[in-house]
């Protein structure tokens, strides 16, 4: 893979502590960090949840060069166009050690 194929530009969200106006410290929701990234979609599943209700599951995965934001964990999320995809888990690219694989799953009702 080559670093001109990543053509995306996302956000990396997560819980951040952040000091209120009483001097406490609160967990907020922030945007952490705007990388570039590939997107790649993987898989894609409907299912009936309940009569008339329908769940579209998709999973994408996500490639960020690995000094973009090395410390992205699990409990951090990716916006997109405006759809949040949560981060299911994320591993290295052994091939190269260059990239980071982030695998998510957006799911809409």
């Amino acid at each position: 893979m080559n670093a001109g194929d990543l053509k995306h530009k996302i956000d990396i969200w997560g819980n951040v502590e952040v000091q209120n106006n009483a001097m406490e410290v609160d967990i907020s929701p922030r945007k952490i960090k705007n990388v570039w990234a590939s997107i790649i979609p993987l898989s894609g599943i409907v299912q009936t949840s309940q009569p008339n209700i329908l769940v579209a599951k998709t999973s994408h995965k996500f490639r960020i060069r690995s000094n973009a934001f090395p410390l992205i964990k699990n409990d951090n999320w990716i916006i997109y166009k405006g759809i949040k995809y949560e981060i299911k888990y994320v591993q290295p690219d052994f091939k190269s050690n260059q990239f980071i694989e982030i695998f998510t799953e957006v799911i809409t009702e």
